[in-house]
């Protein structure tokens, strides 16, 4: 989080492939939370077009889990 963290003032949350520690920290200060997600293709095609899943009466994937280290 660079120039403006003093300005959160309010609760935000957010669903992120990546934080910063100092984003967290700030972010969970004002009352918010951050949620490190992992998306794979299946499940980024669900998040950005949940209508074609829809079309297809097919449900939504769940999420998925990180590649292994």
């Amino acid at each position: 989080m660079g120039r403006g963290a003093d300005e959160i003032k309010w609760p935000l949350h957010f669903e992120v492939s990546r934080v910063t520690v100092r984003a967290k920290e700030v972010v969970e200060a004002a009352g918010g939370s951050v949620r490190r997600v992992y998306y794979n293709k299946l499940g980024l095609r669900a998040l950005l077009k949940p209508e074609w899943f829809a079309k297809k009466g097919r449900l939504l994937p769940k999420a998925a889990r990180p590649p292994p280290k």
